[in-house]
Formats: structure tokens, sequence, C-alpha cells
């Protein structure tokens, strides 16, 4: 799992990652929280100065404000992908676009 802020960029592996949720911190977010992974990449444009987002580290802080998408939808794919590994592998093909724009992500959640 990537995230490009305008700060950082932060790599969590899908074995790591243990959650995905929604929540709130000044701001609507999603979390994905993940326990601590060697395998788990951050990289600071700024140094120790930025937005914030990595003093939640390990957990990945994904500020819906600064979606290209609209954060229901980005919501639902992560939490779809993270409950079925099986279907991890379309994530490079245009099946998991389709899964998506059509909503077939969304309640997709729970196994």
């Amino acid at each position: 799992m990537h995230q490009r802020s305008l700060t950082s960029t932060h790599f969590i592996p899908w074995y790591a990652i243990v959650a995905v949720t929604a929540d709130w911190i000044g701001t609507p977010i999603i979390a994905v929280k993940a326990f601590p992974s060697a395998d788990t990449r951050v990289r600071r444009y700024l140094g120790r100065f930025g937005s914030g987002e990595l003093q939640f580290l390990p957990i990945m802080i994904i500020r819906t404000g600064w979606l290209a998408s609209d954060p229901t939808l980005v919501y639902h794919a992560l939490s779809c992908y993270h409950a079925h590994p099986d279907l991890r592998a379309e994530l490079a093909t245009p099946d998991a676009l389709d899964r998506i724009s059509n909503g077939r992500a969304v309640g997709q959640e729970q196994p």
C-alpha cells in the first residue's frame, strides 16, 4: 500500500495492515492501521517538518480532503482489498478499476 502526500511517501506491505478505518483528527481521514514492519518505508521530503501525518506511524494517515477521488470510494476499495487478499492480484489490472468504478468493492469489506 503506497501513499504519497505533499511532504512524504509511505509504503506499508499488505501483510502488516491490520485494519482500515474512517476517523477524524480535526479533519476526516482514512487510517490504515498496521504493525511495525521492516518492510515499511517512509520518505520525508522536508526532513522533520511536514504536515503531521507521520507522527502516527506505523498508522498511515490519508487526509481525505487531498484525495483526487471520492474518499468513500477509496475507503471501500482499501477495505475490500484488505479483507480479500485473494483479489489483490487484480490491483495491477483493469479488473480492479472495473470492480471499484462499478461499486463492487462497496460492501465487500466483510469476508
